[in-house]
């Protein structure tokens, strides 16, 4: 424990369920931890809610619902 506050350094990194149904596959997935190590960065907890409760967040794999659920594009 540092300065008072309990930090993780194991445990569930990645949890996902798929289905594979007829029209195509379905998933659901959290990141308890994150997955961006960036001070600052709004992802580095921002599922810990979720995992708390037990729930999952949906996976977008086609083009357009990841296009839907942009939060930035950035061009290299």
């Amino acid at each position: 424990m540092e300065g008072g506050r309990r930090r993780a350094t194991f445990g569930d990194s990645y949890v996902a369920l798929t289905e594979f149904t007829e029209e195509g596959p379905r998933a659901k997935a959290v990141l308890p931890y994150g997955n961006a190590s960036q001070p600052g960065s709004p992802h580095r907890g921002d599922q810990l809610q979720l995992y708390a409760e037990k729930k999952m967040r949906p996976v977008w794999h086609s083009r357009d619902s990841v296009r839907a659920h942009l939060e930035r594009r950035v061009t290299f």
